[in-house]
């Protein structure tokens, strides 16, 4: 779903970074979430636009398309004046087969408020095509937010508003008289939209993650988890033409849940579509250490099968969690994903007590809000899980339920290459601030603030439990005077291991801690910027990326 003239790589969703409108700063591409891959999804579909029809001119066969898809997207508009070409035959193609199917909007702002005529638009063009929302395999409109094409690059769109994004959200749900779907992405969220994804907190996602293996979209800040993911850009579909009679490439996509709740979602009755958003779960599995692990071995534990919480996923573990699965009717294949997950983590409420509760406070400590494990869930565990939900924006009731469970074990234990310094869950500014004060700490910025989306402040505002640790540590073993002089805010490098996603953090360049570093690591090669790092490794990991900018008299720190 995009503006290009042709199916380039969006790099956002590949873990690329993408420049910014503002001030050229590049969007950090946070972590995903480690689940079940599409494959393990049976209910697929495509959305299409007039770039499937770019190679060749010609129509899509969508009775062919229909025999291995479900549902189809299809773009209908952009802006407040574009049509896609293609849309109102797609769409009269598309609604003669048994797929379910509906038309989307591309957000593209030329105003900070043109949010209302960028709707009616959509609206009038969506009808003119026969669309009415209400229909029998009618599926709910959705709207795209993410980045633009300016001058061969993707940014962020000048004129972005939430308001806007809200009244377009609002007066297409009034038109349709059913609540719109959103296709965005949590990097373009933090890039683009300073993090505040709330606007969205209401509606289905959609949500983007190219690429292999089992890595989930990340969840929307302040908005959840998905309700259909698209996991690719590029993938062969019959029905699709592609050049020299070949068979073309289409954006794929799953939903999360069964065809039954789709099709109930399309106005043809059946179960109920699926609480929005779902929960989603990281993957825990033989080799792994951690605080997951910890609690995987005592919520087993709490289930009637006995194991020890050492943090070591090992074969014992792995043994006890395919008995689980068995008495569970799961495939026992001994990796806890998310059905495991979900059988497994029970709903525990004030008065509970218990390796569960023990398992919840390791948890709840993993991620910022440390508390006494001792297996009671008193008025302290409560306070610590109304404060952990509601900084997660969960419903602060202090029970811990599913959705609770899987933003615990999604921010807490697997952030960072199993138990080692850049793992553990993320910091509010003040408990960082509070920590490294404690430690004899300081921080400094050149703009003497700490608001997290201004380049010249240093924030510490969603900073790793590991990265805060490791620059303690660093203070301690050294014995050096540490100063902060960079975090969490605006204006670094994105990527995965990044300063916004909390694994990095700048210091002072003294020449105690130079030689400290120097002397502890070991030269490792020089960066594109010309920065040499220096690395620590243990048990062939990288644990620690020391790298000297010199030029900005600092050292710029990750902790994996």
């Amino acid at each position: 779903m995009s503006t290009r003239p042709s199916h380039a790589l969006r790099l956002a969703a590949l873990g690329v970074a993408t420049a910014s409108l503002a001030g050229g700063v590049l969007l950090s591409n946070a972590p995903e979430s480690a689940a079940a891959p599409p494959s393990s999804y049976t209910v697929k579909g495509i959305d299409t636009s007039h770039h499937n029809h770019d190679a060749t001119g010609q129509p899509l066969d969508w009775k062919r398309v229909a025999q291995k898809n479900a549902f189809t997207f299809l773009k209908a508009t952009q802006g407040s004046r574009y049509q896609d070409p293609w849309f109102a035959r797609d769409f009269k193609a598309a609604s003669a087969t048994s797929l379910l199917r509906a038309p989307y909007h591309f957000f593209d702002p030329k105003s900070t408020g043109d949010g209302a005529a960028q709707a009616d638009h959509f609206i009038r063009t969506a009808r003119a095509a026969g669309y009415s929302g209400t229909k029998p395999g009618e599926l709910p409109p959705m709207l795209d937010v993410e980045s633009v094409w300016v001058n061969g690059k993707e940014v962020c769109p000048k004129a972005l508003r939430a308001d806007q994004l809200d009244v377009f959200l609002k007066r297409v749900k009034a038109a349709f008289k059913v609540t719109p779907i959103v296709y965005t992405r949590a990097s373009f969220v933090n890039g683009c939209m300073a993090g505040k994804g709330q606007v969205f907190k209401d509606y289905p996602l959609w949500l983007a993650r190219y690429g292999s293996g089992s890595r989930e979209p990340q969840s929307v800040p302040g908005a959840g988890s998905w309700t259909f993911w698209q996991y690719t850009e590029s993938e062969r579909v019959p029905g699709v033409p592609g050049a020299k009679n070949t068979v073309g490439k289409a954006d794929r996509n799953v939903y999360r849940g069964t065809l039954a709740q789709l099709r109930a979602l399309a106005n043809l009755g059946g179960t109920p579509a699926p609480p929005r958003p779902g929960a989603s779960w990281p993957t825990v599995k033989q080799g792994q250490r951690g605080v997951d692990v910890t609690t995987v071995q005592l919520l087993l534990t709490a289930r009637g099968h006995a194991v020890k919480a050492d943090g070591v996923f090992g074969s014992g573990t792995a043994t006890k969690v395919k008995a689980f699965q068995k008495t569970q009717h799961l495939t026992a294949d001994g990796i806890v994903g998310p059905q495991t997950w979900t059988r497994l983590a029970p709903t525990l409420k004030p008065g509970a007590k218990g390796t569960a509760v023990t398992a919840l406070q390791h948890q709840l400590t993993a991620n910022g809000h440390t508390v006494k494990t001792d297996g009671a869930y008193g008025p302290a565990t409560t306070t610590k899980v109304k404060a952990f939900q509601k900084a997660h924006s969960l419903t602060a009731d202090g029970i811990t339920g599913t959705r609770t469970w899987a933003a615990l074990v999604r921010g807490g234990g697997s952030g960072g290459g199993g138990g080692k310094p850049g793992g553990g869950g993320k910091l509010s500014d003040a408990q960082a601030a509070a920590k490294l004060k404690a430690a004899g700490i300081s921080r400094v910025s050149s703009g003497n603030c700490t608001d997290r989306n201004r380049k010249n402040c240093t924030s510490l505002q969603g900073i790793r439990v590991g990265t805060v640790n490791g620059v303690i540590s660093l203070k301690k073993k050294s014995g050096c005077k540490v100063t902060v002089t960079g975090g969490t805010e605006t204006g670094h490098a994105g990527g995965t291991y990044s300063h916004w996603n909390g694994y990095k953090v700048d210091i002072s360049r003294t020449s105690c801690v130079t030689n400290y570093i120097q002397g502890h690591a070991k030269k490792h090669h020089k960066r594109r910027d010309g920065a040499w790092v220096w690395r620590v490794t243990s048990g062939g990991k990288t644990v620690i990326d020391y790298a000297d900018e010199r030029w900005a008299n600092h050292w710029d720190i990750t902790y994996y």
